[in-house]
Order: structure tokens, then C-alpha cells, then sequence
């Protein structure tokens, strides 16, 4: 009998962390419909967005480290919850991060800021020594 296939996996490649997310759009009403949510998730070689089940308006996302030119906070809709990840080609994605509000307001260290100082972490450490 054969051996069962599994999907190839990238040995240097590890989960750092994962965040819970909603992808930003100027379209309010789909986004207080809450359709627009998903997960981040942070690792050693890339940054991937999946969307959750309800949301069939974005795709799957994954941005190598290696291509991400800047990760920082943002505010949207004049509330300081949003990460915007930009690529060195110039193409721009910002994220609600959810939570991040009550974050704030019970004074512990805010969730959008961990996302990004992760994401910069793993940027400093696969940048070329120079």
C-alpha cells in the first residue's frame, strides 16, 4: 500500500504569530456588514491574509518578506487600529486589527503594534548584513 501524500512544506519557514484582522475599504457598508474579516498570520519568510469563511470579497494574500518595504501603524476612519503593509512595488494593504481598541483603552500593549513590530523584525533579520 502507498504512502499517504502530504503537501510539501518549507522546513525554514515558521508561524511567528497570527492576528485577527478586517481588510480596510472605503465601502462602509460592507464593512460594518463584517464581511471583510480574516486572519493575518506572521511568518519567519512571509506575511499571509486568509479570509474568513463569510468573507468571499478577498482572496488569499501572501507578501514574502523579501518584498515588503514597509509595515506601520495607521489610523482609519480617525480610530489608530490600522497596519498598512506596503511592498517595494508600491502596492499598499491596510488591516483593521481586531481588538486593538480595547487594547487601548485597558492600557496594554496594543495588538496592531505587535503585528507590525513582528512583521519589522523578520524584515531585519532576512535583510542583507551591510
Amino acid at each position: 500500500m502507498a504512502a499517504p501524500m502530504t503537501a510539501p512544506t518549507n522546513a525554514t519557514s515558521r508561524k511567528i504569530a497570527e492576528f485577527s484582522v478586517q481588510v480596510h475599504t472605503a465601502d462602509v457598508k460592507i464593512m460594518a456588514a463584517g464581511l471583510r474579516f480574516g486572519k493575518l498570520e506572521i511568518f519567519t519568510d512571509k506575511v499571509c491574509f486568509t479570509p474568513g469563511k463569510l468573507n468571499f470579497v478577498d482572496p488569499k494574500k501572501t507578501i514574502a518578506m523579501s518584498e515588503i518595504a514597509s509595515a506601520e501603524n495607521c489610523t482609519v476612519m480617525m480610530v489608530p487600529t490600522g497596519v498598512r503593509i506596503t511592498t517595494r512595488s508600491g502596492e499598499s494593504f491596510t488591516y483593521i486589527v481586531n481588538e486593538s481598541l480595547t487594547y487601548m483603552v485597558s492600557g496594554m500593549e496594543r495588538k496592531r503594534e505587535q503585528l507590525v513590530d513582528a512583521i519589522r523584525r523578520q524584515m531585519a533579520e532576512l535583510a542583507p548584513p551591510g
